[in-house]
C-alpha cells in the first residue's frame, strides 16, 4: 500500500456575521417598551393628572400663576398656588421648591426648610435642587451644612460655572 499522506484539514474558527433583522427589530421592541414604561413610570412618579382633564388645567394655572406671583414679588399669592399645586401632586419637585423659596423670600426660613427638604428628597441628583437648598441653610446660619450642599451640587453638575461661583461665593 502506498504510503498516502494525510492532510490535516485546517478548520476556520472565525464565522462571517450576518445581518439579522428579526433580532435588531426585536432588539427596537424592547427599547421601545422601555421608553413607553418610563414615560408612564414618571407620569404615575409625578402623579401628574392626565393632559385635556379639568384637574390638568388647574394644577397648571396654580403652578403658572406661582411663578408669575414669585416674578412680581406677591410672595403670599405664589405660597397660596404652590400650596395648591403641592397638594395636588405632591410627588412633584418644582412645586415643593418653588413653595420653599417663596418661604425663603419672605423671610421664613425655618418654614421654607421643608418644602426645600422635601424636593430634593424627590429629586437628589438635581444640582438646581441642591443649590437651593445649600443658599437656604446658609441663609439659616448654617454655614457648614449650606456649603456641603453646594459643592454636592458642583458634584452633580461639573461644567455648570453657576455652582463653582456659588462656592467661591460663600468660601
Amino acid at each position: 500500500m502506498p504510503n498516502r499522506r494525510r492532510r490535516k484539514r485546517v478548520r476556520r474558527t472565525t464565522r462571517t456575521r450576518t445581518f439579522r433583522p428579526g433580532l435588531l427589530m426585536a432588539a427596537a421592541a424592547g427599547l421601545l417598551v422601555v421608553a413607553a414604561a418610563v414615560v408612564f413610570g414618571l407620569r404615575w412618579f409625578t402623579a401628574l393628572p392626565a393632559p385635556g382633564t379639568e384637574a390638568y388645567e388647574q394644577v397648571l394655572r396654580a403652578f403658572f400663576r406661582g411663578l408669575a406671583s414669585l416674578e412680581v414679588g406677591l410672595l403670599d399669592d405664589a405660597k397660596r398656588e404652590f400650596t395648591t399645586v403641592t397638594t395636588a401632586m405632591p410627588k412633584e419637585p418644582a412645586g415643593w421648591a418653588n413653595l420653599g423659596l417663596a418661604h425663603m423670600r419672605l423671610g421664613e426660613l425655618d418654614a421654607a426648610a421643608g418644602p426645600v427638604g422635601r424636593a430634593v428628597s424627590l429629586a437628589p441628583q438635581r444640582a438646581d435642587l441642591v443649590l437651593l437648598a445649600g443658599r437656604m441653610e446658609i441663609a439659616r446660619g448654617r454655614l457648614d451644612e449650606g456649603l456641603k450642599q453646594l459643592r454636592r451640587a458642583v458634584e452633580l453638575s461639573p461644567s455648570a460655572r453657576e455652582l463653582r461661583f456659588a462656592v467661591a461665593e460663600e468660601v
